[in-house]
């Protein structure tokens, strides 16, 4: 009888690299420039978005010329405490605030590098989530890119009586629309 032919189901579906990478900046703040769009190729290294760092920049001045001062606040004070005229804990304090001074700068520095995303490698733009002069929270994602370097796979959704019936193994046929 026809029961003996196999039904075919028709699905579409999307071909997708095996892994996806969902990209976001470390310090939250205002996007000025997403450089990317869905669909484009991205190569290993490319900025693809950077920050506004204005602010950022404006920090680094002042934690600059912060450490300045506390470099001269130190070498004074370990003069007049070698003098005998300052108490050790003084020259100590000083030292401690210069510490502290290249530790603030060493971090700000580390934001400023992370105001930029990098394609971690050679991939396609899948979605962007966020455009530029919008604001966005430290990690949230601003663009998913794929890893071309990772293969491919095919996601295809299935009705449920077709699910009931595909097997493991089971051959199919794939057109591509762009092929």
């Amino acid at each position: 009888g026809s029961d003996s032919l196999s039904p075919t189901d028709v699905a579409t579906g999307l071909v997708g690299s095996q892994e996806e990478v969902r990209l976001g900046f470390k310090t939250g703040g205002l996007i000025s420039r997403m450089q990317v769009e869905a669909g484009d190729s991205v190569r290993a290294g490319q900025t693809l978005a950077t920050l506004d760092t204005t602010e950022i920049d404006a920090q680094l001045r002042q934690l600059s010329e912060s450490l300045s001062k506390a470099r001269r606040d130190a070498v004074r004070a370990e003069t007049l405490f070698k003098q005998g005229v300052l108490a050790e804990q003084v020259a100590q304090d000083a030292r401690t605030q210069v510490a502290v001074s290249e530790a603030n700068l060493s971090a700000v520095r580390f934001n400023r590098q992370q105001a930029v995303i990098i394609a971690p490698a050679n991939g396609v733009v899948l979605q962007r989530l966020a455009e530029a002069r919008e604001v966005t929270a430290p990690g949230a994602p601003v663009l998913v890119v794929s890893r071309a370097d990772q293969g491919w796979v095919l996601r295809v959704g299935l009705n449920d009586q077709a699910a009931t019936r595909v097997k493991i193994g089971d051959n199919a046929s794939i057109r591509l629309n762009a092929y």
